[in-house]
């Protein structure tokens, strides 16, 4: 009890809990002598879904409306450009963001754009309360073999302490997606441990139950390709369970199967269309997999929350008991995953143990492997999922599935260790207490409810639906689009993922696309936080300038957005432009600690070269070069491991030749910044 002295500072709080943890303690003790048979689970499970989605309904409105930069910048326009424009028409207005599978996002276009937004986050926060259904059901199967009221009490807390968590708060009646998403997977799992249930009860096993689960979990998977952690995990997780109840594996097959048909039915078209488009159908992300000519042969990769160092990288979880935002661009906290990370050692640990004994014994323990085959599922899929996210993401709200089951997983785990229920009851709602007491969710930015939130008023301008509008700078800017006439085109040629120079395949790509339109028809958005010389200098390299005097208003209810602009084009070619940037002389500064080593200095066509830096603390660099004396374009953005170290690509398309890097410099610099000078060479056969 002192620890609940500490987690609640004034008088009043403490004779509560005290009252309640004596009543609950009274109540299980009687449950204990008195267990009733009758199912808790099957009599209220409709009252429990009514009462979820209500619950999660009156916390949206709560919480207020989701206004976040997300937004404005694609989940309003990605849903209205799949429903209205031939795919890849317009080229990334909503940046890297733009490529993104717009499937899930129809549903936020369709809410935004015709019901009121109170209406809007109460639909959406209804739906993503079903979580809570589905956290009850399958916690009602991980607890099968306890006896109500204990099952239904704690089934009813580990779907509470599960919803009430940084992430899934985060995305109440949000557009996010990611509770969403999480409906899928969580359904996916059901389904499994249905089927693992039935196994080890010795019950006929439902194959249909694994082919609707890989279905649902393929969907999931196309919809967002971050759920690929959570299908990596399930892909270890379930053939190791049926491993040890030596099950059939046909079913197994038809899982996998399954998954396969659910990622081509939700995200087929979406990457046949990128893969037409820009030759890689997950472009622009993973290019030195890919290698897609319109993008720089490197990994895309937002590495802004990956651990820094080894304590984070071994211990990330007990970094988020503190408020952080090691993981989030907001602050957030959460122990809980903290407490799974214990959980998964303690389990690892017994079942070191546990082999070590059965060695020991020669093979003739009478140790019982199918009844903790659901524990042993989680403790792989836990540690498996995490893992993968930390080396691929580490974005906090994509671990929302592991918020949602870590309470049920904790308990489980307590379980295992304490025969008494009531004693495995208390301990977990006393760390249900802690959770809850701690948790500081992360918040990307509520307002109250306006209709006219994402409403703007576009000037009327003849023939708007036969022109191009280009966009340039880093601004959430695309919820614009809707506004203007479906054949309206737009460009940005500056962005979060590309800029004017970095890849000439690109380039020559926005330039077809400009040829198309004459100057009259060619017009500018100018966001009002552009930073203008910037853009006036992007602009300029694909020969374009902004007609000033032509400018006129686009406005909303919190302000002008910007403007539109008529332009000014110049006659200009993409080779002019090329050879314009290359022939521009660098500067160089010469630091003579830093260093380039290329390693092998021999290479092949299609090959991937590591080369490594030494004497710099930089993360992320460009490279400068020739190809048998003539300089290339520089190649931007590779970020560098913990050795200092990465991969140059070279494509099937590249020269042959004497390779020579003579310069190396941040990713972050300015255009005008020195170059730092190295002298490294690859000779390609």
């Amino acid at each position: 009890m002192r620890y609940m002295n500490y987690l609640f500072r004034t008088e009043d709080q403490r004779k509560r809990m005290h009252r309640f943890y004596n009543a609950a303690k009274s109540f299980c003790a009687r449950a204990e002598e008195n267990p009733q048979n009758e199912n808790w689970g099957d009599r209220w499970r409709w009252f429990i879904l009514v009462f979820a989605m209500a619950a999660a309904a009156c916390g949206a409105l709560l919480l207020g409306q989701d206004c976040t930069w997300d937004v404005l910048n694609y989940h309003f326009y990605s849903g209205y450009a799949f429903l209205f424009k031939p795919l890849q028409y317009d080229l990334a207005p909503a940046q890297r963001q733009s490529f993104f599978n717009p499937m899930l996002h129809v549903i936020s276009y369709l809410m935004l754009a015709n019901l009121p937004s109170v209406a809007v986050a109460v639909l959406l926060a209804a739906i993503q309360g079903l979580n809570f259904y589905l956290v009850f059901r399958i916690a009602q199967i991980l607890f099968r073999n306890w006896p109500d009221p204990f099952r239904f009490l704690l089934s009813v807390c580990s779907a509470a302490v599960g919803c009430y968590s940084s992430g899934f708060i985060l995305g109440l009646g949000a557009t996010f997606g990611d509770n969403l998403i999480s409906l899928l997977i969580l359904s996916s799992l059901l389904l499994i441990f249905r089927y693992i249930a039935s196994e080890i009860d010795g019950t006929p096993a439902r194959v249909s139950f694994l082919a609707i689960a890989g279905a649902l979990l393929g969907a999931a998977f196309g919809l967002k390709l971050t759920v690929a952690i959570y299908v990596a995990s399930i892909a270890l997780a379930l053939p190791a369970i049926l491993i040890v109840l030596k099950c059939r594996f046909r079913p197994l097959l038809l899982f996998f199967a399954f998954i396969g048909i659910g990622f081509v039915a939700t995200y087929g078209v979406w990457g046949y269309s990128l893969y037409r488009e820009y030759q890689s159908p997950i472009y622009p992300f993973m290019n030195s997999i890919f290698r897609s000519p319109y993008f720089t042969q490197t990994d895309l990769v937002d590495s802004r929350f990956f651990p820094t160092t080894w304590q984070q990288k071994y211990f990330y979880p007990f970094f988020f008991v503190r408020r952080n935002t090691l993981a989030s661009e907001v602050i957030f906290r959460d122990v809980r995953l903290a407490i799974c990370y214990i959980a998964v050692v303690f389990i690892a640990a017994m079942g070191l143990f546990r082999l070590l004994k059965s060695l020991l014994r020669k093979g003739n323990g009478t140790t019982d492997h199918r009844s903790p085959a659901l524990l042993w599922f989680l403790s792989i899929f836990f540690p498996a999922s995490y893992i993968l996210w930390l080396n691929q993401f580490s974005i906090y709200r994509y671990l929302i599935v592991l918020e949602l089951l870590a309470p049920a997983f904790i308990a489980l785990v307590l379980s295992r260790f304490i025969k008494k229920r009531i004693v495995v009851l208390m301990t977990s709602l006393f760390l249900f207490l802690i959770i809850c007491r701690l948790m500081v969710p992360a918040d990307f930015g509520r307002q109250k409810f306006d209709d006219d939130f994402l409403k703007v008023a576009v000037p009327a301008i003849e023939d708007m639906d036969k022109s191009v509008v280009l966009m340039s700078g880093g601004e959430a800017t695309a919820f614009i689009i809707p506004y203007f006439p479906a054949r309206t085109r737009f460009v940005r040629v500056y962005s979060n993922f590309h800029e004017p120079g970095q890849c000439v395949n690109l380039d020559n790509k926005i330039h077809g696309i400009l040829a198309k339109y004459d100057a009259r028809h060619t017009y500018v958005f100018v966001a009002e936080g552009d930073d203008r010389i910037q853009m006036r200098r992007d602009l300029r390299h694909y020969g374009v300038e902004v007609d000033d005097k032509s400018c006129r208003q686009i406005l909303r209810r919190a302000g002008n957005i910007g403007y539109i602009c008529s332009a000014k084009k110049k006659d200009s070619q993409p080779s002019e432009i090329l050879n314009q940037l290359t022939s521009a002389e660098p500067k160089f500064m010469i630091l003579p600690d830093v260093r380039l080593e290329m390693n092998p200095q021999v290479a092949h066509q299609n090959d991937r070269v590591p080369f490594r830096v030494s004497g710099s603390g930089l993360k992320a660099i460009d490279l400068l070069y020739s190809i048998n004396g003539e300089r290339q374009p520089p190649q931007k953005g590779f970020f560098l491991d913990e050795q200092r170290a990465a991969a140059f690509p070279i494509s099937a398309a590249t020269p042959k030749g004497l390779y020579h890097f003579i310069g190396i410099r941040s990713s972050t610099a300015l255009d005008s910044d020195p170059w730092i000078e190295v002298d490294a060479r690859l000779l390609v056969r």
